[in-house]
């Protein structure tokens, strides 16, 4: 598993190219820190849709940061795989604690964590 996540951080590293790694990862940071819930995400993405389909079901205000709209979007999602070993979206923070993706990544992904209720306290703090 970890050659499949190392050849897919080579392959979004290649995708993004030469940018500037520091400023990528402060802005990185910071959309990180913020409080509430932020998500990367594609438009179309269908595990990205089924995200916002989620949130809007649990009736959760989030900030939703479409990256393929973004100049610096690739190179967003090459931080993010080496800042938190994940290079697919959505991905997302809620008040600062990686939750990952739908079903997998961060501390076990936003559908199982509403299901278990840590989503909802991770909302609390």
């Amino acid at each position: 598993m970890n050659l499949f996540k190392n050849l897919k951080k080579s392959l979004v590293k290649g995708l993004a190219g030469d940018y500037d790694e520091e400023a990528i990862s402060k802005q990185l940071n910071e959309y990180a820190n913020e409080k509430g819930v932020i998500m990367l995400s594609f438009e179309s993405c269908p595990f990205c849709v089924r995200a916002r389909e989620v949130l809007g079901e649990q009736r959760v205000q989030y900030k939703d940061i479409m990256i393929d709209k973004l100049e610096e979007g690739k190179a967003l999602r090459s931080e993010l795989g080496k800042q938190y070993g994940q290079t697919s979206v959505p991905a997302r923070w809620v008040n600062g604690v990686f939750v990952g993706g739908g079903n997998d990544g961060g501390i076990g992904g936003l559908i199982p964590n509403i299901k278990s209720g840590q989503f909802q306290e991770l909302l609390k703090k």
